[in-house]
């Protein structure tokens, strides 16, 4: 069996090496979007988000993003295709997409990702476009020696297709064939790049002193809308303006260092409602995964990496690692690696990533010469010197990379907010009116409790916001795509009825989070070839239950990897099919241990009644 451990892509660790599309593209493509996306002033900005003198029962905007990443676009697209409208997305960078140097993803869109993007018209249509599609997965494995081998890893479903494809690629995918169709201009779509959020405020009905409040009608503000986001826009010219949104929904998409969580942090402990540390707190279990240190290498478009005369080249749509051999004894001078994911477009640099525990000697490298040297010992199949230019070894040996999180998340995944109620008496009356939730009428889960609240906002976390894992399972856009589907289908369910449809929303999803880092603490964090001996007990495991289920399907199931891949599957479901397996596993080994111990016995005793 072959994995491609060593190798890393934010979503599938079954592959390796992040790979990126070229900046100067996608930089284009924002500036036509532009031409059809509102890019407002402050004074536009005002007019649009704020809100009338009370917000619908079920309203449909404005809505405030903060992150425009995957989550982030997609979200605003959901809203945006079920007939939301006013929909002001922050981003902090200056272009959706910019490449960073020091890291970059690979995206593995599965049929959990899909199933949110079958919800945009023309958008999962054009995934082959924009991606590579697999089934199986053949890597060629360039060795020491420079001999490549070719072969098919058997940790991959063959049933199941999946699209790689670099980060700025599936947002080049988002914005040109999501934000450009009728169905999401009609919805006023502003992306505000360049802009960061500064404060993140709720309000008691206290009458709004503030200029920029008027509604979209037109109308004055006798009631101030429950949340009111500030924000800074930068210009290339250096200066600066603030922007007030008031929107009826927020939904922070802001990664794990998420402002809109912090925020909601706070409100909860000024609501006095904090024990153990309250519901946005993150909580952190422990993977072995967790620390790992990753920095990203450039290589030219189908790079030719083996010494070998023959040798064939790595062509872009292709999966391939460059093994490396130990360079002395002990996990500081293990033998690295660097893998690389397949891109579509064939004329694109690639990037191989390199993974390693945080003692290896290559992070104590910071010269060009001495990384030369130290990649060429550890991989001397690898032209280096032809293949990276000085200023590229040199920006990969001054990079610190990042470090893969351990899993951690946040139980709480929304916050009501509503004019003279408290979130407690808010929440309380939600829950009187919701029962079992998913079992309740869209209908009469709308009228049950009689009215919404007047002035009732909603805040919603989703993606990296109300979690964040290591890549092991490719689980993070996927797990973020379908937050933003179980979102989808809670407002089919409550009638757009934002205070019970995010609380319904938390119901459902927060259970399925909570597994799927159950799951990242022990599925395959040992990928990374940070201890062979324990890659090894896995590749054990992963056999046994591999054959196991398939002589006794009814009894065993497989691995929870090959599980996460059955997109049909919650995460739950994966736990549990995963915890009753081992609990079968226990009481099989028991048995024999125990039926060994008899015959043991009994031939024992029958030599002394011999003797």
């Amino acid at each position: 069996m072959q994995s491609l451990s060593g190798c890393h892509t934010s979503q599938f660790l079954l592959s390796c090496g992040p790979l990126r599309s070229r900046q100067t593209t996608l930089h284009s493509t924002v500036h036509e979007l532009r031409r059809n996306i509102v890019i407002p002033n402050q004074r536009n900005v005002q007019a649009q988000t704020s809100t009338s003198d009370s917000l619908p029962p079920k309203a449909n905007g404005p809505v405030c993003i903060v992150g425009g990443g995957p989550a982030g676009l997609a979200a605003a697209l959901m809203l945006a295709r079920r007939g939301w409208k006013d929909i002001t997305i922050i981003e902090k960078k200056e272009v959706i997409g910019a490449e960073d140097n020091q890291r970059s993803y690979v995206y593995m869109i599965d049929g959990r990702g899909r199933k949110l993007l079958s919800r945009l018209p023309g958008v999962v249509d054009c995934l082959d476009d924009f991606g590579v599609s697999t089934a199986a997965i053949n890597i060629m494995r360039v060795m020491p020696d420079g001999d490549v081998k070719r072969n098919e890893i058997a940790i991959k479903d063959p049933k199941r297709v999946n699209h790689f494809m670099p980060r700025p690629s599936f947002l080049k995918l988002l914005l040109e064939k999501g934000l450009q169709k009728e169905w999401a201009q009609a919805a006023k779509i502003t992306l505000l790049t360049s802009t960061e959020v500064e404060a993140i405020s709720r309000t008691t009905g206290q009458q709004s002193s503030s200029s920029s409040s008027s509604s979209s009608s037109g109308s004055s503000d006798k009631e101030e809308a429950p949340l009111c986001v500030k924000a800074v826009r930068r210009n290339s010219s250096g200066n600066s303006e603030t922007i007030e949104l008031r929107p009826h929904l927020l939904i922070g998409a802001d990664g794990q260092s998420s402002m809109v969580r912090t925020t909601l942090q706070q409100w909860e402990s000024e609501d006095g409602a904090t024990s153990g540390g309250g519901r946005f707190a993150l909580k952190e279990s422990f993977s072995p995964a967790g620390g790992l240190r990753y920095k990203i290498l450039r290589l030219p478009p189908n790079p030719v990496a083996s010494t070998r005369p023959d040798s064939p080249p790595l062509l872009n749509p292709s999966f391939a690692i460059l093994v490396g051999k130990a360079l002395g004894a002990g996990s500081a001078l293990r033998a690295m690696r660097l893998g690389l994911l397949p891109i579509r477009d064939p004329n694109a640099s690639r990037t191989a990533n390199l993974i390693t525990k945080p003692d290896h000697k290559v992070w104590e490298v910071t010269g060009t010469e001495e990384m030369y040297d130290m990649l060429q010992r550890s991989m001397p199949q690898v032209r280096f010197r032809e293949l990276v230019p000085p200023e590229v070894m040199a920006q990969f040996a001054a990079s610190k990379g990042g470090r893969f999180p351990q899993p951690q998340l946040c139980e709480g995944l929304h916050y009501l907010v509503s004019l003279g109620d408290s979130q407690h008496d808010t929440e309380q009356q939600v829950i009187s009116s919701q029962g079992d939730g998913p079992a309740l009428d869209a209908r009469t889960a709308a009228s049950s409790s009689g009215a919404t609240m007047p002035g009732t906002a909603g805040v919603l976390l989703i993606g990296d916001a109300r979690a964040s894992f290591p890549p092991d399972l490719g689980q993070g856009v996927n797990s973020a795509l379908e937050d933003v589907d179980e979102l989808a289908q809670v407002l089919e369910h409550t009638g757009d009825d934002l205070s019970k449809a995010l609380p319904l929303y938390e119901k459902r999803r927060a259970p399925h989070i909570a597994a799927l880092i159950q799951l990242m603490t022990f599925s395959y964090p040992w990928q990374y070839n940070q201890d062979p001996v324990q890659r090894f007990l896995w590749t054990i495991n992963f056999a046994i239950r591999a054959f196991l289920s398939k002589a006794l399907p009814a009894i065993f199931s497989p691995h929870s990897f090959m599980l996460v891949q059955v997109s049909n599957l919650s995460y739950k479901q994966v736990l549990d099919m995963t915890h009753a397996t081992t609990q079968r596993l226990y009481a099989l080994f028991g048995g024999l241990a125990l039926g060994v111990a008899i015959v043991v016995g009994k031939g024992l005793k029958a030599s002394a009644m011999g003797a």
